[in-house]
């Protein structure tokens, strides 16, 4: 029986040594993937499914609809509609640049993603329709795709992506631009659905934060591959 309390840096170090592991890092990402230590993800879930019980509910649609009718709002969709309108993302997608849509579809997919997959994972059989499906594209060998894509937030610290615990596409392709305005791709990153990043495979999260630092940058260069890019496919702002 260890001396230390459960869950604390010396309970963890020998932990880490008696599964044979250098570093209390690794052993974390191993134990919690392999159901010794509970995922952050299945942690975040059950706490929110447990409120959503204890409030008599019975899905999250019902508890955001609750929280949107004590704002005056007839639901959760109400308050989307709004925020759509009042951000401009209600207007055409091809004639708003502010809208995020432009960048994902017109940009992202149609300047980067069309350009950047057959080189890294093979031929675009199918494009799927927007909103139509959790993936964008449908690769030689079954292989389903799902891109995103985003500009630097935060003045310019870090980069956000919506993953939104997508457990349907096999790769998320991730694409990363300076800015709206000059619309240069700065990075782009491949990730397995099931990678293991920070604890977690990697679909399983609702969000996807990079910050923009080169070292937090290089924890994720072994899946970069803007480099399949040329330096003038990465300039997509239209002149």
């Amino acid at each position: 029986m260890s001396k230390y309390d459960k869950g604390s840096i010396g309970w963890l170090k020998e932990k880490a040594k008696e599964h044979g592991f250098e570093n209390i890092k690794d052993y974390i990402v191993w134990a919690k993937e392999n159901g010794e230590l509970p995922n952050d993800a299945d942690v975040s879930r059950k706490a929110r499914e447990k409120i959503i019980k204890s409030m008599g509910l019975n899905s999250l649609k019902e508890y955001k609809d609750y929280h949107a009718q004590k704002r005056r709002y007839k639901d959760s969709a109400d308050v989307l509609r709004e925020w759509r309108h009042d951000t401009g993302r209600q207007s055409s997608m091809s004639e708003n640049k502010d809208c995020s849509s432009y960048l994902g579809v017109e940009i992202a997919e149609k300047k980067i993603a069309r350009i950047i997959l057959p080189r890294i994972l093979g031929e675009i059989k199918k494009e799927m329709p927007y909103k139509g499906c959790r993936f964008d594209y449908l690769i030689e060998g079954d292989i389903k795709v799902d891109s995103k894509a985003g500009c630097l937030i935060d003045g310019n610290r870090r980069w956000s992506f919506f993953i939104n615990h997508n457990d349907v596409a096999g790769f998320f392709l991730i694409i990363a631009f300076d800015s709206r305005d000059n619309l240069y791709c700065e990075h782009i990153w491949l990730f397995e659905r099931n990678e293991m990043i920070n604890g977690a495979k990697f679909y399983m999260r609702g969000q996807f934060k990079i910050t923009n630092d080169r070292e937090y940058l290089s924890e994720y260069k072994k899946f970069e591959v803007t480099d399949k890019l040329s330096e003038k496919e990465r300039h997509c702002k239209e002149e």
